[in-house]
């Protein structure tokens, strides 16, 4: 795949998340309401009010999701330094002693883990990669220069990256290993255990006799 192809998977991988981020906290006043909670949760107490704070990051993914096909160089460093705030929020938290859901990229009950703090951070790289890759071209040039079949191979391995940013908790708890069964005690016929248990069984007859 050439550079141009690089770019134009990270735009769209990153096109997809911030939508798809900022619309979920939009889709009704209890959604918004639980990004705020969550926002108050994230930043440090008695520094900024969660309010303002939340509608600066929905506004600042709402104009990379509008910046990213129209300004690529734009939209990937808005986004670098977006996703750097989120995961330095999200270790600050846990450095906190704060578990509590993070709504970084829509609605989610598990709890904060370093793993959310990983997933801003290989985002973020996403943003470099595909600000090195598109150099000074607009995002319709990537897309005009570019054979079909390449773009439909660019655009599958966004889609790719966009569900296993939104699906990483499913993933991580569908691979994650149960609890070890307990094992049960083999009685060895013969054995004192045995032989205890066959007094115990006596005395119970006896007494139930």
């Amino acid at each position: 795949m050439q550079v141009r192809y690089v770019a134009m998977s990270c735009l769209v991988t990153l096109a997809v998340v911030f939508t798809v981020s900022a619309f979920s906290k939009l889709r009704g006043r209890s959604a918004y309401d639980a990004f705020v909670a969550a926002t108050g949760r994230l930043v440090p107490v008695g520094w900024l009010p969660a309010g303002p704070v939340a509608a600066l990051v929905l506004g600042a993914e709402l104009a990379v999701a509008v910046l990213l096909p129209v300004l690529p160089a734009a939209g990937l460093a808005l986004a670098a330094v977006l996703l750097a705030a989120f995961c330095a929020g999200i270790l600050r938290a846990l450095r906190r002693g704060v578990h509590a859901p993070c709504r970084c990229f829509g609605a989610s009950d598990t709890p904060l883990r370093r793993r959310h703090a990983g997933r801003a951070a290989a985002l973020a790289a996403v943003a470099l990669i595909g600000a090195v890759a598109s150099g000074p071209a607009s995002g319709q040039d990537l897309i005009t220069r570019a054979r079909p079949e390449a773009v439909a191979l660019a655009v599958g391995v966004a889609a790719v990256l966009a569900l296993l940013t939104f699906t990483l908790d499913d993933l991580v708890d569908l691979f994650a290993p149960g609890p070890v069964p307990a094992r049960r005690a083999t009685v060895t016929k013969g054995s004192p255990d045995a032989r205890a248990g066959h007094r115990d069984r006596a005395t119970r007859t006896a007494h139930s006799g």
